[in-house]
């Protein structure tokens, strides 16, 4: 069985590392092998990737990691030749349409895995497993379930922010309208930062952060498989930000607003004017927090808490991100995932296994007990 990593570049090689590691044969396809990505992969060097190549070098069995960009035309090459694919990212709606064919091929394509959505949502799915066995909420209950994340440096500086690659997925975030349930109210904002919001977070010790929604947050409730019966009171998924991140960031708003400017024209000098520097440190934070009130008073709350930064072993997001993909890509080869297109981890006690799995690539990762 080989892995096939698809454009992938320094950020990918902790979890790559892992499984060649453990003896799995591991081949690099790179989009744009830049010089400075080839000689940070090392032993690992990239070939250039054509769907004909990979087509032609994939074998019944074998696992291709789908980056955002190209994701549709490599799970489909990989269904096609009887291989599992692992999708980084988000659940595309698109993927539905090959469901048939994997099940008819009898292989798996994982979606919703990497830092985020990925480990978030694992997080999300543990919280979920723990109130149903908790035998709540009842029928005059609420909950509330915040699924927040951010990545930035370890010392924010004072944009609060910097770029390890252009980051064209976050201005186009930004850019479109973000929907959330706020005091058990549809909440639309044409500017996701509009409905900014202050959070605490129960890190060690406890941190502020600023809070905006991102994306359509109601679809948690298919992705989670949340009751229909639950009334949510709050229903948000968010991005994490250090304090003042809106005021500095607020020319750049000014400009994703104004529609004059491509998001990846934008994202494109960011990174430029902002770059990490060699060795600098980033950090990670996610707070995933479900709670349950009845008669307005708290019965139930958890949050499962994750900080990370980078050390010795290099970039925290990195080290999260790519060893997420490596979970899923051993869940797959083992025949642990559901045939067809599903949602990584499957089921609760697979998220409750690759959260323990991560814990060593994080600083702290905790569940919280409010009410205890």
């Amino acid at each position: 069985m080989t892995v096939h990593w698809c454009a992938a570049g320094p950020e990918a090689l902790p979890g790559m590392r892992a499984l060649r590691e453990e003896g799995r044969d591991v081949r690099v396809w790179a989009t744009c092998p830049a010089p400075d990505a080839a000689d940070a992969l090392g032993e690992l060097q990239p070939a250039p990737y054509a769907l004909e190549a990979l087509t032609t070098a994939l074998a019944p069995g074998d696992v291709v990691v789908c980056p955002a960009e190209r994701y549709l035309e490599l799970a489909d090459a990989a269904v096609g030749a009887g291989a599992h694919a692992v999708v980084q990212g988000a659940m595309h709606q698109d993927l539905g349409s090959l469901d048939a064919a994997a099940r008819a091929a009898g292989v798996s394509v994982v979606t919703v895995v990497g830092l985020s959505p990925g480990i978030d949502i694992a997080m999300a799915r543990a919280l979920i497993s723990d109130l149903r066995r908790a035998g709540h909420p009842g029928l005059s209950a609420d909950l509330g379930l915040q699924i927040l994340s951010g990545s930035f440096p370890r010392a924010p500086g004072a944009f609060r922010a910097k770029f390890a690659a252009s980051p064209v997925a976050e201005i186009e975030a930004l850019a479109q309208a973000a929907r959330s349930i706020r005091e058990f109210s549809p909440l639309e904002v044409a500017r996701p930062w509009d409905a900014s919001l202050r959070h605490q977070a129960p890190l060690d010790p406890p941190e502020t952060f600023e809070m905006h929604p991102v994306g359509d947050s109601l679809a948690l409730r298919g992705l989670l498989e949340i009751d229909p019966a639950w009334r949510m009171r709050t229903l948000v998924r968010g991005v994490l930000r250090p304090n003042g991140w809106a005021e500095a960031w607020a020319g750049v708003l000014d400009r994703v607003a104004g529609g004059q400017e491509t998001p990846a024209n934008i994202a494109h000098r960011l990174f430029a004017d902002n770059p990490y520097a060699p060795g600098e440190a980033d950090r990670v934070v996610m707070c995933v927090s479900l709670e349950v009130r009845d008669g307005g008073a708290p019965v139930w709350h958890r949050t499962w808490a994750l900080d990370g930064w980078g050390d010795a072993r290099g970039r925290a997001d990195a080290r999260l991100g790519s060893h997420c993909v490596a979970l899923a890509v051993r869940a797959a080869s083992a025949g642990a995932m559901p045939i067809g297109v599903s949602a990584g981890p499957a089921g609760p006690q697979m998220a409750v296994d690759w959260l323990a799995a991560l814990d060593t690539q994080a600083q702290r990762l905790r569940t919280v007990d409010h009410l205890a």
